[in-house]
């Protein structure tokens, strides 16, 4: 059984987002902290498709302030990757989960206790994958 009340908490976090959207822009850490937060509060609400498309945004965002070798980007993607395997979609979710995974390396992370999440994740959705979508993936 889920705890509180995670349709709220998105919209709180949407209006929390708006606001520092208005007050600092769009790539201000804060801003985008909001949004990210959202994006969660959605996955909470199992509203994944809004939340994934939330999740993208706050990887572009990243991706063009930060660089696609932070670990910030690389944990956005994890998230993402996460959402794609709550709803069962096991070869998105290794996708986002690989790319977060590269992300991390590129930032010379990949041995980063954080990045243990996308590799836990990871091994998961090839569980439930089968064989097939596994002989495809090569993680390192």
């Amino acid at each position: 059984e889920r705890e509180g009340n995670p349709e709220r908490a998105a919209t709180l976090f949407h209006e929390t987002f708006v606001i520092k959207q208005r007050k600092y822009g769009i790539q201000h850490r804060s801003t985008v902290l909001s949004l990210s937060c959202y994006a969660r509060a959605l996955a909470a609400a199992k509203d994944y498709e809004k939340a994934k498309k939330v999740h993208e945004q706050v990887i572009s965002i990243k991706k063009e302030v930060l660089g696609n070798a932070h670990i910030s980007t690389a944990m956005s993607l994890a998230e993402l990757g996460i959402v794609h395997y709550r709803q069962g979609d096991n070869s998105g979710a290794v996708l986002e989960l690989r790319r977060s995974l590269q992300s991390g390396d590129l930032a010379g992370k990949a041995q980063h206790v954080i990045m243990s999440m996308p590799l836990v994740f990871l091994g998961n959705a090839l569980l439930r994958s089968g064989p097939a979508l596994a002989k495809e993936v090569c993680v390192f």
